[in-house]
């Protein structure tokens, strides 16, 4: 794994973050578009190519 692979998803991660706590400041603290699974599927993928390096 590259660290450009590395860089994009956590880019990916980060985007997901700011959309989640967006949503959860328009939303009255819900997550009803279930942005947290995004945010979990990239940290996850982040965590597999970190023990790879």
């Amino acid at each position: 794994m590259t660290k450009e692979e590395i860089q994009y998803y956590y880019n990916l991660q980060s985007e997901a973050m700011i959309a989640r706590d967006i949503s959860k400041m328009q939303n009255g603290g819900e997550d009803p578009f279930n942005y947290q699974a995004d945010v979990d599927k990239f940290t996850k993928k982040l965590e597999e190519l970190e023990r790879n390096v």
